[in-house]
């Protein structure tokens, strides 16, 4: 893992994503607080996507899973 920002992992990565991914990385660069302080659940339904794709997208970023990618957006916060 490295130390660039959730921003900035997006930006490096959006192209090669799914569309259903894409609209997460959407919501992460528009609303960084829906990562920090959402549920899989509720970014999910943000999205109009399912949860398996919002830990999808965490594992895309290279996060363990969503609380890693979760507690790295508080951080950023």
């Amino acid at each position: 893992m490295t130390s660039s920002s959730i921003q900035a992992r997006v930006h490096e990565i959006a192209s090669q994503l799914p569309a259903a991914q894409r609209r997460i990385a959407e919501l992460a660069v528009a609303d960084p607080e829906a990562l920090a302080f959402g549920t899989v659940q509720s970014v999910a339904e943000r999205t109009a996507t399912s949860a398996p794709t919002v830990v999808r997208f965490a594992a895309a970023l290279g996060f363990d899973g969503y609380p890693e990618l979760q507690q790295s957006a508080i951080e950023e916060y």
